[in-house]
């Protein structure tokens, strides 16, 4: 109902609606990912969305919004979405440290 059903609605309109693999297949897949967790992020469909959306910028090398996105995720009620984006941001911190590291002892 509401929401949760417009989001629905949106995801069906591609073949493999809550995996978002669609994003791939899509020539403006990541705008409309986007545009999906603008308008959808707090609907029972949003919180993929987000976390396929935080991987996306992490895949880019984008850490600062990735990590931007994993903080939504890390009180969530899905205990899988709640310890991924835990996890994620642990990595993301790592990854900062690692950077600095290497910029005040470059090799």
């Amino acid at each position: 109902k509401g929401a949760d059903k417009e989001a629905f609605d949106y995801l069906i309109k591609y073949k493999s609606n809550i995996s978002f693999y669609w994003i791939w297949e899509e020539k403006n897949g990541k705008e409309l990912l986007k545009d999906f967790v603008d308008k959808y992020g707090q609907t029972v469909y949003g919180e993929y969305g987000i976390q396929v959306l935080g991987n996306v910028y992490r895949a880019e090398g984008n850490i600062d919004k990735a990590k931007i996105e994993f903080e939504k995720l890390v009180s969530s009620q899905n205990e899988y979405i709640a310890e991924s984006a835990k996890k994620s941001l642990e990595e993301i911190k790592k990854k900062k440290d690692d950077l600095a590291k290497q910029r005040k002892n470059p090799q």
